[in-house]
């Protein structure tokens, strides 16, 4: 009688998806923590000191990166982002990353309003009329971003300095958008961390998706 191999892959798949779970979790709990401390609340003492820091530094830098946290140059870069899947057969990888992305910001407006948090006084250039925690581009930079320096990293098939010089723009980026809020007066320093963290719980749920798409996309 003929034995068959015991299939190994289901349960490395599981693990990886709870841990990929627990990940988002952990992110979100920190970011609720986070925002109802700050929630309703005047700025506390870190939050004034990095304004004061950091308000109006390299504000035309900070205005130009600040850019593609908003839809126009969101959509640009999805367009490219969907030419380059269709060279590379990565089709589904883009479709959970557009759908990701345009979810998300649907959460973030729901999030801002739960905590109901003032922006701050002090502003340039662009005065943003809704709530201030989380911060919708930090929620970007690791969603968007993030998503495509996930993928370059573990699925691209980029090799060598082409990856490395990718992955390190995308990470750069990730941070800069960060301090374009910052700098240009549009958040505190705690919408900005409270974006991050739900950013990388939506990043970590989004995996567990693509993962599931890719896998079915494999089948046909």
């Amino acid at each position: 009688m003929q034995v068959l191999p015991r299939r190994t892959a289901a349960p490395a798949r599981t693990s990886l998806a709870a841990r990929l779970a627990g990940l988002a979790a952990g992110a979100a709990f920190l970011a609720t923590v986070l925002g109802l401390a700050v929630a309703r609340r005047p700025p506390n003492a870190l939050d004034a000191g990095v304004a004061r820091a950091l308000f109006g530094h390299g504000a035309p830098v900070a205005w130009a990166i600040t850019q593609t946290g908003y839809t126009p140059a969101i959509s640009a870069i999805l367009v490219v982002v969907f030419a380059l899947a269709w060279r590379a057969r990565a089709i589904p990888a883009a479709l959970v990353l557009l759908v990701s992305q345009s979810l998300s910001q649907g959460v973030v407006e729901l999030l801002k309003r739960a905590f109901d948090r003032p922006r701050p006084i002090d502003w340039l250039y662009h005065h943003e009329l809704n709530m201030s925690f989380p911060s919708g581009h930090s929620v970007t930079a690791i969603v968007l971003f993030g998503g495509l320096l996930a993928y370059v990293l573990a699925a691209s098939g980029l090799r060598g300095p082409v990856r490395s010089a990718v992955a390190g723009a995308l990470a750069f980026w990730i941070l800069a958008l960060g301090w374009s809020r910052l700098a240009l007066g549009a958040h505190f320093l705690t919408d900005v961390l409270g974006g991050y963290l739900y950013g990388i719980a939506w990043l970590a749920l989004t995996a567990i998706a693509y993962r599931a798409v890719a896998a079915r996309y494999a089948m046909r």
